[in-house]
Formats: structure tokens, sequence, C-alpha cells
């Protein structure tokens, strides 16, 4: 009895670890960070003759539901880049699975002498599987992809907005005309071969031999006998022609006797 108690305890005890390890294997990832949080580095080239100054930029959701950086507002998260340089964003962890989309811009306030400043407004999505791992995929304006995230701001110094323009020399070479002389055209020669007729030679037409064969009746003769003599052999035809209707004849009675004389014993029993 102990033994049998002992071996459905060890079973029972195998039983419940498989169930636990069953459970561990499926259960469903727990809301939190992602395992490769994404990041969205911006970057800003500045080119300016004795000037420098910050920028400031703003990361806006398009979606409900995008999760934002440490420190944004109603309106996003807005931060400043000084100089040549770059920031990296790393918006809050991703509980679940989808498409988020951001748009990322650069906030021009009044404009200054000599500055101009870069326009582009990027499209950032970031796609977050069921294994919580994001990709961050960056669109340009018309909608092909962009490999950075990359504005360009110039200061000229000149106390105009734009930057000089560098036109290329406008001194023209004058036009080189081609020669116009023409060769005159070249016609195919026009003398033709005289046509090559096939030969007119003709064999003369071979007809058959005309020696004909007398016709021959099946039936002894179609003109009664006068065109082809009559032999013994039509004779003895007819002859035993005669002979085989009289025996079926003698048959037929034999038969008919025979047949009448088996009813009447029939009918004697």
């Amino acid at each position: 009895m102990e033994n049998i108690l002992g071996m459905n305890a060890k079973k029972a005890f195998f039983m419940a670890a498989a169930a636990i390890m069953m459970l561990i294997i499926c259960a469903p990832p727990a809301a939190g960070a992602a395992v490769d949080p994404p990041r969205i580095t911006v970057n800003q080239v500045f080119t300016a003759s004795g000037g420098a100054d910050a920028f400031t930029y703003r990361l806006e959701p398009r979606d409900s539901g995008c999760p934002m950086p440490v420190g944004s507002t109603a309106e996003g998260y807005t931060f400043t880049i000084a100089g040549t340089g770059s920031v990296t964003l790393e918006p809050a962890p991703f509980s679940r699975d989808g498409v988020y989309r951001y748009k990322l811009f650069q906030v021009l306030g009044a404009a200054k002498p000599g500055y101009t400043y870069d326009k582009r407004v990027y499209t950032i999505e970031i796609h977050v599987y069921e294994e919580l791992y994001a990709i961050v995929v960056v669109y340009n304006e018309d909608g092909t992809k962009a490999a950075t995230v990359t504005f360009q701001n110039f200061y000229s110094g000149s106390g105009t907005t734009d930057p000089p323009p560098t036109d290329p020399p406008t001194t023209e070479l004058p036009p080189t005309n081609p020669p116009t002389t023409e060769l005159p055209p070249i016609d195919p020669p026009t003398t033709e071969l005289p046509p090559i007729d096939p030969p007119t030679t003709e064999l003369p037409p071979i007809d058959p031999p005309t020696t004909e064969l007398p016709p021959t009746d099946p039936a002894g003769g179609g003109d009664g006998g006068a065109g082809m003599p009559q032999t013994g052999y039509d004779t003895n035809k007819v002859f035993f022609l005669k002979l085989i209707m009289s025996g079926a004849g003698i048959i037929l009675c034999v038969t008919i006797c025979l047949i009448a004389s088996e009813k009447r014993d029939r009918r004697r029993r």
C-alpha cells in the first residue's frame, strides 16, 4: 500500500512540474518595456559664417495612444539642438504590438536676418511586433524613405534670410552649326537580269495498250451460249444441283414422317 501511495505522489509531482513549465512557456509577455526600445536620432547641420545658435524641434504623435518621451506636453515633445549636432529621442515603453506614427519638424519662430531654416517635415513610423521588438522607418514629405532625420540651417551674416545665390557664369559660346553640304543620294543600280524561264520541252503522253480481253459471262454466256462453247462441266453442274435438291426433299419428307409418328406414339401412351 505504501509503495502505491509513493508512486502516485511521484506521478502527481511530475505532472505538476510539467504543468508549471507549460504555463511559463505559453504565458504572454508581460506589459512592459520592449526588449530593444526604439530610438530616433535627429541630426542638425548648421552652416554659419561667424554665427552660432540653437534651433527648436518638436515630435508630435499622429495617432492616439502613441508613447511619447518623458517630458512631453499636449503639443508633443519639444527639444533644441545647438550648432552642428544630434539628439536621440526614446519614446516611452511599448506595451502592445502595432504601428505608431509621429511627425517631426522644426519649430519656426520669428525670422532672423541672415538665417535660413530647414522647413522639412518627416513622418516616423515605429513598427512594434508581438515579441515587442521595434523597427523605426522614416519617410520624407513626398512619401519616399529617408535614411536619416537631418535638418540643415544656414547663417550668411549678410542680413538676408537666404544665402547668396551662386549662379554660374552667363558667358555663352556662339552656337556651332553643322555644315550644310549634303552628299547626293546614291541610287541603287537599275540593271536587271532577264527572267529565266523554265524549259518548255514536254514528254509525249504514254497511252496504255488497247488490247482488250473478251468478256466472260459468269452465267455461262450472256448471249444464250453463243459466245462460249458449252462443256461437260456445265452439264455435270446442273445434274449435281438437281441431285442435291432431290436429296433435300427426301430428307424433309422423312423428317415430317418421323415427327408425325412420334406424335401418334405419344397419344397412344
